[in-house]
């Protein structure tokens, strides 16, 4: 399944991956760290920084980037994402992220 992630669900993203799990998890988690990751042209690009503990950016600047995700790595972040929910620990910059991995509750 491919996502298009904007900047702050890339970032997000990055800080809700698991930091443990089994050599299979692990594998696959590297690989998607990699591929949400920033390149060294886009962080300059869009002036991305870390500022007082916070990560910050020009936001007159886009870096959308398509990521391939497969089924087992989807389930791992709907889980995560469910979890967190349920807790009623969602903030409010992983609501759009929340949308396109787990999807919407009509409610």
């Amino acid at each position: 399944m491919k996502l298009e992630l904007s900047i702050i669900e890339r970032i997000v993203l990055m800080g809700i991956l698991p930091k443990e799990g089994n050599f299979k998890t692990m594998r696959q988690l590297r690989v998607l760290r990699e591929e949400i990751g920033f390149s060294d042209e886009e962080t300059a690009r869009i002036k991305l920084r870390e500022e007082n503990g916070l990560v910050r950016w020009d936001p007159k600047e886009t870096a959308d980037k398509m990521v391939e995700m497969g089924l087992n790595m989807r389930e791992a972040l709907n889980g995560i994402l469910v979890k967190l929910d349920k807790e009623g620990k969602l903030l409010e910059n992983m609501v759009t992220l929340y949308e396109k991995i787990v999807g919407v509750d009509p409610d």
